[in-house]
């Protein structure tokens, strides 16, 4: 760690002419990086150590490639920090200033609180890590975080192994199925007035998993079609309805076999 509150962090700023030039303080870190070796090297953040204009793509592609300079130099992998705009936020893109940000670097992170579904109440403590840009890798892919005792850790080390919860939450949607069914009750796969888990969520089958989780549970469901989409009503008004494959999907059958996939940003 290398503190630098309240003091000049800049590590590159422009001349007369436009052109961005490194400062001491960069050599210094240049130094530092050869001298320790390190695999990982976090700049925390943007707007402390950029003196270049955020908007302009040629200063802002000079600085990234300024540092793209010193990982290779250096064989290391560099994470710069960086805070979205209020537009960044609210379209999900996490991005700020110039669009050079986004393009000039091989991948990009985007580290955010997760959004409650409508008319669930906020979990302040859900956060949400995805991969939006990855020129290696598939884009879109994430990881549930989740803020505790003073840091950030897998959702999974909260509330236990993936697999065995995602078990539970199918086996939740299920019984939420049978009794949707025993009281006549339309469910829909769509968004809507009877969006599964929406409905779902409300009631004592859920064992109070979230909307968002059930979601994700009737996904799996379709895919392994221990659920199926059906068509109903007259040919004028037709709708969409979920149904439970006959004798496919209960909790404890033996009819379907299968391993929650992996997530990706997990994998080695």
């Amino acid at each position: 760690m290398i503190p630098w509150a309240g003091r000049d962090a800049i590590l590159a700023t422009p001349s007369r002419n436009g052109v961005l030039r490194p400062t001491p303080l960069f050599h210094a870190l240049s130094s530092i990086i050869e001298r320790d070796s390190p695999a990982l090297v976090v700049i925390d953040t943007l707007a402390d150590v950029y003196g270049g204009e955020e908007n302009s793509r040629v200063q802002t592609r000079q600085f990234i490639t300024m540092l793209r300079g010193l990982a290779l130099k250096h064989d290391t992998t560099i994470v710069l920090l960086s805070h979205p705009s209020v537009a960044g936020m609210a379209n999900g893109t996490g991005a700020s200033g110039s669009t050079a940000w986004n393009n000039s670097v091989r991948s990009r992170l985007y580290f955010e609180r997760v959004k409650p579904v409508e008319g669930e109440r906020e979990d302040h403590d859900a956060r949400r890590l995805t991969r939006n840009k990855a020129n290696y890798a598939r884009t879109g892919a994430s990881l549930a975080l989740r803020y505790s005792a003073g840091r950030f850790v897998f959702e999974d080390d909260v509330f236990g192994p993936a697999a065995e919860r995602e078990r539970d939450d199918d086996a939740a949607f299920l019984s939420c199925m049978r009794r949707a069914h025993d009281v006549g009750q339309s469910i829909s796969p769509a968004l809507g007035r009877n969006y599964a888990p929406n409905l779902f969520r409300q009631m004592q089958e859920a064992r109070g998993v979230s909307a968002d989780r059930l979601a994700r549970a009737m996904e799996r469901l379709l895919q392994r079609r221990a659920i199926q989409i059906i068509e109903t009503g007259p040919p004028s008004k037709r709708r969409k309805e979920l149904a439970i494959t006959d004798g496919v999907g209960f909790p404890g059958s033996d009819a379907v076999s299968f391993e929650p996939p992996s997530n990706p940003l997990r994998s080695p």
